[in-house]
């Protein structure tokens, strides 16, 4: 690899650090010609991706929940990518990555079997805590809050709403009302978006985008997220089914009762969320928006999108009638 000289440097740790992830510039990392190989550092995230080229065959079933893998099309070539997000993961991922790397080397082993067998000799990945990062438990305090202001206006029976995890494509569904949920930190509504469908409403119902700007706060002040499951609970606790609904949507989203003393991390409303409806007028990225630009028998070879969108200034403010009437809530 070159520093920032363009001199040649070994590919270390130390020096991956302070060429790209210092930089926070997008980069792509060549580790081998053949197989087509590169360490893909992505910017504005924490996230780093191992780019392969090769055939599409099963994937280990071992990989840890804290990577993901998949097969992507690019430029008309199939690719694995192997990432991680977590902070805390970058270093043995990298070192994975190395190993990977040494292992496609000498051209006996295919990618997939040099991922099983890195892992193996990498046990850090497998090993690692499964505790939600501080940025999960964030877009988890903006989920809650939502769900406590839908359980005030409709009961119990409001927890049905909140479908986010289950998989489904957006946070929450009642009626023909759809609500994705954006948390950020960022002094102005900035939140990424992920993929051409998360602003796409289904069929026959509306869809709005929920801004929250979220600020960490000191003792005293803001909430843990175990506090707010903790009131959530009480409001619930009439109806045995809903509780254990809600303990179970939890479980789904990765948060576990056993961890609670590992949340200390307390936020609060920076200000009030608004509430922006998704029409023609708002400006996301959607398949149909792909389609118009670059053919309908070319969009769907864009096979992943993720960009940020500022929505400051737009939509109606919490505390609001507008708010309450746009979602067609009970008073």
């Amino acid at each position: 690899m070159a520093d920032r000289s363009g001199k040649q440097e070994p590919l270390t740790w130390p020096n991956f650090e302070d060429v790209y992830l210092d930089s926070g510039e997008p980069a792509k990392v060549p580790l081998l010609p053949e197989p087509l190989c590169e360490l893909v550092v992505h910017p504005d995230s924490t996230r780093l991706t191992l780019r392969i080229r090769c055939p599409q065959e099963p994937l280990p079933r071992a990989i840890p929940k804290l990577m993901t893998a998949r097969y992507v099309i690019l430029s008309g070539d199939t690719f694995l990518e192997i990432s991680v997000e977590r902070p805390d993961l970058r270093r043995p991922f990298f070192f994975l990555v190395l190993a990977i790397r040494d292992l496609l080397f000498g051209g006996t082993l295919r990618p997939v079997a040099a991922l099983s067998r890195a892992l193996l000799e990498n046990r850090a990945l497998l090993t690692a805590e499964e505790i939600l990062s501080d940025d999960a438990l964030l877009g988890l305090f903006g989920e809650l809050w939502f769900l406590d202001v839908l359980i005030e206006h409709n009961g119990p029976a409001a927890i049905q709403a909140w479908t986010g995890p289950q998989k489904q494509p957006h946070d929450f569904r009642f009626g023909a009302v759809e609500v994705e949920v954006k948390a950020t930190r960022s002094a102005t509504r900035r939140h990424t978006i992920n993929g051409l469908e998360q602003l796409t409403p289904s069929k026959d119902c509306t869809l709005f985008l929920l801004s929250i700007q979220g600020r960490q706060t000191g003792p005293g002040a803001g909430s843990t997220i175990p506090e707010m499951v903790s009131m959530i609970r009480h409001k619930l606790a009439i109806d045995v089914g809903e509780e254990e609904r809600f303990l179970q949507a939890l479980r789904d989203c990765g948060y576990l009762e056993q961890d609670e003393p590992k949340y200390e991390l307390r936020i609060a409303l920076a200000n009030a969320p608004h509430l922006i409806k998704i029409d023609k007028n708002f400006p996301a990225l959607t398949r149909p928006g792909v389609s118009s630009l670059v053919g309908n028998d070319h969009s769907s070879r864009i096979m992943d999108v993720r960009y940020e969108l500022d929505v400051t200034g737009m939509g109606m403010a919490d505390g609001t009638a507008t708010f309450v009437e746009a979602l067609g809530l009970h008073n």
